[in-house]
């Protein structure tokens, strides 16, 4: 697999969630990932985006966010950019999926889910962006599983 980067910027309208599937969905496929891979970046950049669009801008305020997707050899790493508010996934503390159902908070689980089917997820704030890097080592037909170790 040869080094290669594309990009895609859309708006923090949650309806354009529907265009970054469909660019991870392009990419993964041009670059014949495993299905087990491509499901995991989807569901990643998909929690990731969605976050960013509810929840990193005050009502009404209109911004991008910038994607970069990126392979070099067994790996591929996709960046997220935005100018929303401060915000480090890497920080939270994960849910207990394993208490009952009556002892859970709502919601939280977007990034259980990132931090468990990406390899590495790393965050960084520079200047008034909000950098947040999925990295996926890419397997050839594994299958993959959520596991309930955060």
């Amino acid at each position: 697999m040869h080094k290669a980067c594309h990009a895609l910027i859309v708006t923090n309208d949650p309806h354009d969630i529907r265009r970054v599937n469909e660019f991870v969905l392009k990419v993964a496929a041009e670059h014949k990932l495993s299905e087990a891979d491509t499901f995991a970046i989807r569901l990643a950049v998909e929690e990731a985006c969605l976050n960013v669009m509810k929840y990193g801008f005050p009502t009404g305020e209109k911004s991008e966010i910038s994607l970069k997707f990126e392979f070099d050899k067994d790996k591929a790493t996709i960046t997220i950019v935005d100018r929303g508010v401060p915000f480090d996934p890497t920080k939270v503390k994960l849910p207990n999926v394993n208490a009952p159902l009556e002892e859970r908070k709502v919601g939280g689980l977007g990034i259980y889910l990132i931090k468990n089917v990406m390899d590495e997820v790393h965050y960084e704030r520079k200047g008034d962006m909000n950098v947040l890097r999925l990295v996926k080592y890419l397997r050839d037909g594994t299958h993959y599983t959520i596991s309930g170790a955060g």
